[in-house]
């Protein structure tokens, strides 16, 4: 039996899925965030990826992470602790060649 065969005769083939399938309007948005921080890197931006569970959260980061290295931007993976322990992320960073200032307690 062919591939055609199996297939319901209602169900029409969408042809290869696009990898980043609609979501051309958060990577226009992450690129606005970058542009803004060019303009004055001392002020920085955030960019807040949220979802469900398997939205694909992670392959959209790295994604605009590719975008922001093809701009020139230096990004670093950090694990969870670092996130919460300035310790942990001042290793990370420090790691980077990136100078990490923190408060005295």
């Amino acid at each position: 039996m062919s591939d055609s065969d199996r297939r319901s005769p209602n169900i029409e083939d969408r042809g290869e899925a696009k990898y980043f399938h609609g979501r051309k309007g958060v990577l226009a948005d992450f690129k606005e965030r970058l542009e803004f921080a060019e303009q004055d890197p001392k002020k920085g931006t955030t960019f807040l990826i949220q979802a469900a569970p398997g939205a694909g959260k992670s392959a959209l980061l790295y994604k605009c992470a590719e975008l922001a290295e093809g701009q020139g931007w230096e990004t670093l993976k950090i694990n969870t602790k670092a996130l919460w322990d300035t310790d942990a992320l001042c290793q990370i960073l420090e790691g980077a060649g990136s100078t990490c200032l923190t408060r005295s307690p």
